[in-house]
């Protein structure tokens, strides 16, 4: 049994080794959202849709971002970029605080 959950479009698409359906959701602008609350942390589980949420991320005030990785969803090229993407915001991967396909990317220089 696995799961698999895409954002296209404004839908949201859910795919399972028995089934697919699509389930009509709100969307909300991540970048609106971050401005208003202006987080320290995000904590991320978003089933394959993360590179689609941090291409175009404005992360200011973010320390820290624990995201978890889908590499099925994804591929080896996705986790490159997703890897990219927060390295040229001045982020690392923290290895100490990261696991099972859970990653903390840290700021370097805010803390």
């Amino acid at each position: 049994w696995s799961t698999l959950t895409r954002l296209q479009n404004g839908r949201k698409t859910r795919t399972t080794s028995l089934t697919q359906e699509t389930v009509k959701v709100r969307v909300e602008d991540f970048n609106k959202v971050i401005e208003e609350f202006n987080p320290s942390m995000i904590v991320c589980d978003i089933e394959g849709a993360e590179l689609d949420l941090i291409r175009n991320a404005k992360l200011n005030n973010v320390d820290r971002f624990y995201v978890e990785l889908h590499q099925r969803a994804l591929n080896r090229a996705g986790m490159k970029e997703i890897f990219d993407e927060f390295s040229k915001r001045d982020f690392h991967y923290d290895s100490p605080h990261s696991g099972d396909g859970v990653v903390l990317f840290s700021h370097i220089d805010r803390r």
